[in-house]
């Protein structure tokens, strides 16, 4: 009969921390998140709005003004985060915590990184410069 014990315990116990290893995949916050392309000599800000409540249920809109492109078919892996953009044929990957979205803009082997931060921020912050 101990024998028998053994390796059930061992398996329970190994269960048990195994299923702490794969963490659950948190989704993009909701609301309004902005961001900047960071080329060599200057920034590009976008902003863009979450939708949905759970990873498989994401929608991301990209703002310009008045107009809003959905981008569909957003994947989560672990903290990890793809938003193809179809319209562009490029694709946004980056990794992703509670407030903050960095990555690369990937389109046809080339590459721009990229931040973005959660909150409903200027598009474009007050210049000190004379025009």
């Amino acid at each position: 009969m101990r024998s028998i014990k053994s390796p059930f315990l061992a398996l329970a116990i190994f269960a048990a921390f195994s299923g702490s290893c794969h963490p659950e995949i948190k989704p993009m916050k909701e609301g309004v998140w902005r961001g900047v392309f960071l080329l060599p000599s200057h920034e590009i800000p976008f902003k863009f709005e979450v939708k949905g409540s759970g990873a498989a249920k994401t929608s991301v809109f990209l703002i310009n003004g008045e107009d809003r492109f959905e981008l569909k078919k957003v994947a989560y892996s672990n903290d990890s985060v793809t938003i193809p953009i179809d319209l562009y044929d490029a694709v946004l990957k980056g990794r992703l915590t509670t407030n903050s979205f960095s990555g690369q803009l990937v389109k046809s082997g080339n590459s721009v990184p990229f931040m973005a931060e959660y909150g409903n921020l200027p598009r474009f912050t007050e210049s000190r410069e004379a025009p």
